[in-house]
C-alpha cells in the first residue's frame, strides 16, 4: 500500500507539520507575552500619571486648607480689642495696666475690663450704669 517513501513523506510532512505547529505556539507565546508587556507599560503609565495627579491634587488641597485656616487665624486676631481700649499703653514693655499678660493675645478677645478710648462711649456707659452718677459728682467738686 505505502511504499517506503511514502511513509518517509507522510512522517516528514508530520515532522514539519509538528515543528510548525511548535513554531506557532513559541510565536503565539512571544506574542502573548509582547501584549502582556504592552498591557502592563500602558497600566504603569496610567497608574505613575494617576499617582503624579493625586500627589498634585493632594498638595493643591493642604495648600488650599491651610490658606483658610489662616485666614480663619488672622480673622480671630482682628477681634482683639486691646488697641481701642483705655488701659492700652502702646508700649511694648507694660502693653495693658490691668492684664499686662494677656494684652494682644487671643486671651483678650473676651476681656471683662476692656472700655473703649473713645470719650462718647464712655459717657454712654456711664449714663447706661446708674452707679457712675454719684462718682461724676465726687470728681466734678
Amino acid at each position: 500500500m505505502f511504499s517506503h517513501n511514502a511513509i518517509g513523506l507522510f512522517w516528514l510532512s508530520l515532522d514539519s507539520v509538528l515543528a510548525l505547529q511548535a513554531w506557532l505556539c513559541v510565536f503565539s507565546l512571544f506574542t502573548l507575552m509582547s501584549v502582556i508587556a504592552l498591557a502592563l507599560q500602558v497600566l504603569v503609565s496610567i497608574g505613575l500619571t494617576a499617582g503624579i495627579c493625586g500627589i498634585l491634587l493632594l498638595c493643591v488641597w493642604r495648600v488650599l486648607h491651610t490658606l483658610r485656616q489662616g485666614a480663619s487665624y488672622v480673622k480671630r486676631l482682628h477681634q482683639i480689642p486691646c488697641s481701642q481700649c483705655t488701659y492700652f499703653t502702646g508700649d511694648y514693655r507694660l502693653k495693658c495696666a490691668v492684664h499686662p499678660i494677656s494684652a494682644l493675645t487671643e486671651d483678650a478677645i473676651n476681656c471683662v475690663d476692656y472700655v473703649a478710648d473713645s470719650p462718647a462711649c464712655g459717657e454712654q456707659m456711664c449714663k447706661a450704669m446708674s452707679a457712675c452718677q454719684p462718682l461724676k459728682t465726687l470728681v466734678k467738686s
